[in-house]
């Protein structure tokens, strides 16, 4: 089962999140998404969604289609930002037919090398049970590694108290255990001919040209669509410039 979260009225667009992330996360892009509905599932072993006893992108994007199966989404636009990105490609490669509109945000369908690793152990490293406070959950966060205060705050808004300690609302082990799948590329069969559009920030070491070869293998139709002064989190970094593409991309389909 798929938690999700809804924004705004209109026509209904779907968001992707990435690793580590939830749909709430997206909450201030919906804002300014005007006559748009912004429909923003958990992926599946974050948030508030169930986990999947094995991630692979594949599995994901099932389970996506059955949740917008359940919201009577027939066919809809499909913005996927990092790992969100990659379950839109797959999406997109069974169910082209449903997809309208593919919009990407800084992600290729290559494989990366894993490069979280530092992130999991530090996060594995964390005691819940003798967490007393956020501040203390953030300095176990630094000193193991995750040394960028933007990335542990954002690992923070996952971090929530049950009725006796902390938990993370992402499967840590289950995650941790497949980050080879999460860092492979999808598996992707056939050309996606409908309109698409990758936005990437001009800083990302994402998107290189390995990548822009690979999506425009995958997608002929592809426009590209680059973000001064942004690297990877270009919706957190540059949100206006962002909102202001992404809607030009939806505009398109």
């Amino acid at each position: 089962m798929l938690h999700h979260e809804s924004y705004g009225k209109g026509q209904p667009v779907v968001i992707l999140h990435g690793l580590f992330g939830a749909g709430e996360n997206w909450r201030g892009t919906a804002s300014k998404l005007s006559g748009w509905q912004t429909l923003a599932p958990d992926l599946p072993s974050h948030g508030r969604s169930d986990a999947l006893p094995t991630w692979s992108h594949d599995r994901a994007a099932s389970s996506i289609l059955k949740w917008a199966d359940k919201q009577g989404l027939d066919k809809f636009p499909l913005v996927g930002h990092s790992l969100g990105g990659k379950v839109a490609m797959k999406i997109a490669d069974i169910a082209a037919d449903r997809i309208s509109n593919l919009i990407i945000a800084d992600i290729a369908p290559i494989a990366y090398p894993p490069h979280h690793k530092h992130i999991f152990e530090a996060l594995a490293g964390i005691d819940l049970q003798a967490l007393e406070n956020r501040r203390q959950a953030e300095q176990q966060l630094e000193q193991g590694g995750v040394t960028m205060k933007m990335v542990r705050q954002f690992l923070l808004k996952s971090l929530y108290r049950d009725d006796e300690n902390f938990a993370w609302r992402f499967d840590v082990p289950g995650l941790k255990a497949n980050q080879q799948a999460i860092s492979g590329a999808p598996s992707l069969t056939q050309q996606f001919g409908g309109p698409t559009t990758l936005i990437y920030g001009a800083d990302s070491t994402y998107i290189d040209q390995d990548g822009l070869k690979a999506l425009h293998k995958y997608y002929p139709q592809a426009e590209m669509e680059c973000i001064e002064n942004a690297g990877h989190w270009l919706h957190v970094e540059q949100p206006q410039a962002f909102v202001n593409t992404l809607l030009a991309a939806l505009a398109r389909g």
